[in-house]
């Protein structure tokens, strides 16, 4: 069940899927670059989390018993031509700072 207003990006090979509103114009991006992600959330945690928003990119063979790809956050950072200071990475979870997850924005628009 989805908490937060949803958006619908498009994958490769064309299937719809809902994501987190602010966070769609990061995931279509990663998406049309050929990243697969796996879960992801605008705002997970406390209020004031300075780095609320995740992308987790997609599961690794090991956990999940079949082949894909694998993106390091500095890789999706470096698509989503984010700043330093706009993301860090923790466990292998690209984070983004809360200026870029805010109501009303539409996210890469604040680059």
């Amino acid at each position: 069940m989805a908490i937060h207003k949803q958006s619908v990006c498009t994958t490769l090979d064309g299937k719809k899927i809902s994501v987190d509103e602010q966070l769609s114009p990061f995931i279509q991006k990663l998406w049309d670059a050929g990243v697969r992600t796996w879960t992801s959330c605008q705002w997970d945690g406390f209020p004031s989390k300075k780095y609320p928003a995740y992308i987790n990119p997609c599961v690794p063979p090991s956990r999940k018993g079949q082949a894909c790809d694998w993106s390091t956050p500095d890789e999706m950072a470096e698509i989503l031509g984010l700043e330093r200071w706009q993301w860090r990475s923790r466990n292998g979870v690209l984070w983004l700072h809360r200026s870029l997850i805010v109501s009303g924005s539409s996210g890469l628009s604040k680059l």
